[in-house]
């Protein structure tokens, strides 16, 4: 049933322009990812203020570090001063704290989506630049997980659906297979051949036993983030699509913090005894 509805659906979804902080983590220059230990970047991007770290190496072979650090203007490009740093703490060492040694020249980085942009490092011309993800692959395993999409339409009203895929099946000829929710109402592929290629196309699905579609999405997918647009299947509104992943398809959570109940063990019980025991002698005291 899906793999004949899902791209017929999604190749409906047209784009859509919205804004969009770039994607913190790990990237490299594209030309550059031979499989040999190179340059790298490490970005973060935190209430417009854009931290970029430089690994590369000097004329003489010997690892050096930069670090840039600058506003992201409204039309997503950064200029920034990029400072050489040495003398910092080495391994086994003391503290020491590193100082910066001068500067090559700025850096400037125009981000053309949350995972993709051009860098110009000085002396060097303008390279293509995109975050680099190393966990997963295009197969249809790496989609598994329990999401989170948030849906946001012309009118802007905003609706939230939990999405969890379970489940691995055949897909179309454009895919490199399917990941499908436990209850057969969602359905994704990551698509491999065709206009959309590298792209995420999901079908939500008006029941188990029919291949009636809600609305379908095409989006952009990074490591645990995806965003890009949807409409519905009438064809009556459309508007754009943010999607987190909140559990890997092992189970593991991918936010910030969990809380779960534990009991205390007995060191801990008797230690807040004794602390209350304590408390309360001292306020009877005084």
């Amino acid at each position: 049933m899906f793999k004949h509805t899902i791209t017929a659906a999604a190749l409906a979804v047209t784009g859509m322009a919205h804004a969009f902080v770039p994607q913190g983590g790990t990237w490299i220059i594209s030309d550059e990812l031979n499989g040999a230990p190179g340059r790298g970047f490490a970005i973060d991007v935190q209430n417009d203020t854009v931290v970029m770290q430089v690994y590369a190496y000097e004329r003489n072979g010997q690892p050096t570090f930069y670090m840039a650090t600058g506003h992201l203007g409204d039309n997503n490009i950064v200029d920034a001063r990029l400072g050489r740093y040495e003398g910092g703490r080495y391994l086994g060492s003391g503290p020491q704290s590193g100082v910066e040694r001068g500067s090559p020249g700025n850096v400037r980085i125009r981000f053309i989506s949350g995972t993709q942009g051009f860098i110009t490092l000085p002396g060097e011309p303008e390279k293509e630049l995109k975050r680099f993800q190393f966990g997963y692959d295009n197969s249809p395993e790496a989609l598994l997980g329990l999401w989170s999409a948030v849906y946001a339409n012309t009118a802007g009203l905003i609706e939230h659906d939990p999405i969890e895929l379970t489940r691995v099946t055949q897909g179309s000829s454009y895919s490199t297979g399917m990941a499908v929710s436990y209850n057969g109402l969602f359905a994704c592929e990551q698509m491999i051949r065709g206009t959309d290629a590298g792209k995420t196309q999901c079908v939500k699905f008006r029941s188990s036993t029919s291949s009636d579609t809600v609305r379908s999405f095409v989006m952009t997918w990074s490591v645990n983030q995806g965003e890009g647009s949807w409409r519905f299947s009438n064809g009556s509104d459309e508007g754009a699509v943010y999607a987190n992943r909140l559990t890997q398809g092992s189970g593991r959570i991918t936010g910030i913090v969990r809380k779960v109940s534990v009991e205390a063990a007995p060191e801990q019980a008797n230690n807040d005894a004794a602390l209350r025991a304590a408390l309360e002698a001292l306020a009877a005291s005084r």
